[in-house]
C-alpha cells in the first residue's frame, strides 16, 4: 500500500530527519518550552518502555485511573475506525504517538502524527516508526497544507491549544478526503455560563505549577463555537444514561464528536 502521506510530505520538500518530516523553517520554541515543563511537573513525560505500552500502565503508576479511561475512548475509537475500514488516518496533536501508533497496529493502515512538539515527535519517531506510519513537525494551519490527504483526522486532548476553533475546523476539513471525517475526543466544551470559571481554575492550576505562561496557550472552547459544523455527539457524558453507568464504571468526562467533510 502506498504511504499518501510520505508522498505529501515528499512533494511539499518537508525535511526529512530522525524519522520525522520538517516544515522548512517552522519553530514553536516558547509554547514547546512551557508545555514540556508542565508536563514535566505534571509527571507526563513518559520513558520509552512506558509509551510502548500506553494506553497500558503498570498499576501502581500514579495516573492509571486516566489511562484506564483513556484506554477505553482508543478502544471505541478503533473499533468505530475498524467498521469504517478507512485508509489514511492523522492525528493532529499525537505527542509521544502512543494513539497514532495504537490505530496504526489495529487497523495496519497509513497512519501519520503532526505536533509543534519536537521534544516527544522524537520519541515517537524512535519508538513507533514504520513504513505505514509518518510523523512529521509542522503547523497544520500553514499554506503547506492545501489539499485532501486523509479520510480521517483526529483531535485527542489538543483542541484547547489552538485559539480558533472554528478556524481550525474549516482548515481541516479542506484536507478531508470525500466522506471523511474529524473526531474530538478528550478535550473539554463548555456552555457559555462555565466559561469565567473554567478560566479561573486554568489560571489557578497553572499559577500553582509556576507556569502562568500556558495561560497565553491554555483557550476555553464552548459549544457555541461548534455551531454550524453539523457535529455528531458519539459520546456524551452529561446524558442520563452515561451518568447512570459512571457509578459502575468510570468513563471520559469529556464528549466524543464526529464532523463529516
Amino acid at each position: 500500500m502506498e504511504n499518501n502521506f510520505r508522498s505529501f510530505f515528499e512533494r511539499k520538500r518537508f525535511d526529512l530527519k530522525n524519522g520525522i518530516f520538517y516544515q522548512g523553517s517552522f519553530t514553536q520554541i516558547d509554547f514547546e518550552q512551557k508545555y514540556l515543563t508542565l508536563r514535566k511537573e505534571e509527571g507526563r513525560l513518559y520513558a520509552d518502555e512506558l509509551v510502548k505500552n500506553l494506553p497500558f500502565v503498570p498499576f501502581d503508576h500514579p495516573l492509571m485511573n486516566e489511562w484506564k479511561i483513556r484506554r477505553r475512548t482508543t478502544n471505541k475509537l478503533i473499533s468505530y475506525l475498524k467498521e469504517k475500514k478507512f485508509q489514511d488516518v492523522m492525528e493532529i496533536g499525537c505527542g509521544n504517538g502512543w494513539l497514532i501508533s495504537r490505530i496504526n497496529r489495529s487497523l495496519q493502515n497509513n497512519c501519520c502524527g503532526i505536533d509543534v512538539n519536537e521534544y516527544e515527535l522524537l520519541q515517537a519517531s524512535k519508538i513507533f516508526s514504520n513504513d505505514m506510519i509518518t510523523f512529521a513537525h509542522a503547523d497544520i494551519l500553514s499554506q503547506d497544507f492545501d489539499e485532501p490527504i486523509a479520510d480521517v483526522i483526529i483531535l485527542a486532548s489538543v483542541i484547547q491549544y489552538f485559539p480558533d476553533l472554528e478556524k481550525l475546523l474549516n482548515k481541516i476539513k479542506g484536507l478531508l478526503k470525500p466522506f471523511g471525517e474529524i473526531h474530538i475526543l478528550d478535550s473539554p466544551l463548555y456552555s457559555e455560563g462555565a466559561v469565567r470559571s473554567a478560566k479561573e481554575r486554568s489560571m489557578n492550576y497553572f499559577s500553582r505549577a509556576n507556569q502562568e505562561g500556558m495561560n497565553s496557550y491554555y483557550h476555553h472552547h464552548t459549544w457555541d463555537s461548534l455551531s454550524g459544523t453539523g457535529y455528531n455527539v458519539l459520546y456524551d457524558p452529561e446524558s442520563g444514561w452515561e451518568r447512570l453507568k459512571q457509578v459502575f464504571i468510570k468513563d471520559s468526562p469529556f464528549p466524543w464528536l464526529k464532523l463529516i467533510a
